[in-house]
């Protein structure tokens, strides 16, 4: 049975708007899973306009179901385009292409603004470290998309910039976590040690093998002067490293009994060892 989106009314209350925006958000989501690209667009861009007239993208829950709704927004235009442009490669004009980065870039802007300020809302209201992290890792991976999308357009500059501070925020969130869990250690009797959990471990090496991509990109740019391109050359090969490090420590700390997914990790890790040697090799 066609799952019917849910119709906010205008005198809802912020908790009600948000309920309707989240469960937009999950049909969107079932939406794209199946691979109804045009159902999914329209569930996904009704679940932020809601959230965004409402006035909700700063709120500690708006930033987070708006964050992910652009970020479903994102994956289910670029498959779509991608499907649409084998079918009919020529059918995208450079205007047409022009349209969908700009478009990409906006969504990837409102977003990081979003999280940014939900992040300031819930510090400033003592939210505990576990949502402040949440938050953090958010932002993070915002910053990563903003930056593919100035990868897409060419501009390396501000895709470096994105990089770095997605690093920067994924360090941060991986900070808080690490405090709430080892202020619920010092509740525990016994000698149990906090250890980083693995899915944050496998998204800071994730965002350090992006910025190795980008800086990798940048030193290849030969109107650079040569000790600029060198440096940059350094700061690639050691984001890399720190990459594949991070994912190598993700691995030996999978646990299966727990639920991580080992062969998806070293998946990840794999293909982080083969893609900073391309880079490093200049592929």
């Amino acid at each position: 049975r066609e799952a019917r989106a849910p119709d906010a009314a205008p005198t809802s209350s912020p908790e009600a708007i948000l309920a309707d925006a989240e469960r937009a958000l999950e049909m969107g989501e079932r939406k794209h899973r199946a691979r109804d690209f045009g159902k999914a667009l329209e569930l996904l861009a009704q679940s932020s306009a809601q959230i965004a007239q409402a006035g909700l993208v700063g709120e500690r829950k708006g930033c987070l179901l708006f964050a992910a709704a652009s970020a479903n927004l994102l994956e289910v235009k670029r498959e779509s385009s991608r499907l649409a442009e084998l079918a009919a490669p020529t059918r995208l004009t450079t205007t047409d292409r022009a349209a969908e980065t700009e478009a990409r870039r906006l969504l990837t802007s409102q977003a990081c603004e979003a999280l940014a300020q939900g992040f300031g809302h819930a510090q400033s209201a003592g939210a505990a470290e576990e949502e402040l992290s949440h938050l953090a890792e958010m932002h993070a991976s915002s910053l990563q998309l903003a930056g593919e999308a100035a990868e897409e357009r060419g501009d390396l500059t501000s895709a470096d910039a994105c990089m770095s501070e997605a690093v920067e925020r994924m360090q941060h969130a991986t900070r808080l976590c690490m405090q709430g869990l080892e202020q619920e250690v010092a509740h525990t009797e016994g000698p149990v040690a906090a250890e980083t959990p693995v899915d944050l471990l496998c998204a800071q090496g994730d965002a350090h093998v992006a910025l190795a991509r980008v800086r990798f990109a940048r030193s290849r740019d030969e109107s650079l002067p040569a000790l600029q391109r060198a440096e940059l050359q350094r700061a690639a090969r050691a984001a890399g490293r720190a990459g594949v490090q991070l994912l190598s420590q993700a691995t030996g700390l999978c646990d299966s009994d727990k639920g991580d997914d080992l062969p998806g990790v070293v998946e990840q890790w794999a293909r982080a060892i083969w893609e900073v040697a391309d880079l490093a090799s200049g592929g």
